[in-house]
């Protein structure tokens, strides 16, 4: 690693962090609904609070957090209409051929 590298990161771990109260609210928003992503909460800041911030910055925060809407985690299915060997079969009430001969 280079020494500019080495001493600027340095630098930068003694700067306070300018997320500090954004990270603040949005986990106080996120904790009021769990279903809220990067883009719904972006628009709450804007709503809320009057903060005009960045969804990309949102998401950031977000991620770091390791929060995230709960939409986004569940499974998709595919449709099937076929039952398979499990499924039942209908009677036959209009009584209607389906061997001829």
């Amino acid at each position: 690693m280079a020494p500019a590298t080495f001493f600027y990161w340095r630098r930068q771990f003694k700067n306070p962090d300018k997320d500090k109260s954004l990270r603040k609210l949005i986990t106080t928003i996120w904790q009021a609904d769990h279903h809220m992503g990067s883009a719904r909460i972006t628009k709450a800041l804007l709503d809320d609070y009057d903060l005009k911030v960045n969804h990309k910055c949102v998401y950031r925060i977000m991620k770091q957090l390791n929060i995230q809407g709960e939409g986004y985690r569940k499974k998709k299915r595919r449709y099937d209409s076929s039952k398979g060997p499990k499924g039942n079969r209908v009677k036959n009430r209009l009584n209607r051929r389906f061997k001829t001969d």
